[in-house]
């Protein structure tokens, strides 16, 4: 896997830099390993940044209803997303309104304005 993927202990964090395409592939091993960094945490937190990559639209429906129930299953209880494109923050909030997980994530211009809202819960 090309994307970055680590707990950040300066933010309390799961960290997740994406960098290029967000493959099937990545995805089978995204979630064990997230799964895994949650461990033992009393607040389990995921900060995407995608200013490198993983923008594109997942075209295969089939992917798309896999990402839906691994969301319902990934136990975050907050994630921030930052540097996205319009047509991916619109298909993101289809894919989570769709698996119940809409109100735990959103959508920030900047890294502070994510980690404020982090702090705020």
């Amino acid at each position: 896997m090309l994307h970055e993927i680590y707990f950040d202990y300066n933010t309390g964090s799961i960290r997740m830099n994406f960098k290029g395409l967000f493959t099937p592939q990545d995805a089978e091993e995204f979630f064990p390993l997230t799964k895994k960094l949650c461990e033992g945490k009393k607040r389990c937190y995921l900060l995407c940044d995608f200013k490198e990559g993983g923008t594109e639209i997942p075209k295969d429906k089939e992917y798309r209803q896999w990402l839906i129930k691994m969301y319902k299953e990934s136990g975050f209880d907050r994630i921030a997303i930052f540097n996205t494109s319009p047509s991916m923050r619109m298909l993101a909030k289809i894919a989570l309104a769709a698996a119940g997980q809409s109100k735990n994530v959103r959508f920030f211009k900047t890294e502070e304005e994510a980690l404020s809202w982090f702090q705020n819960e």
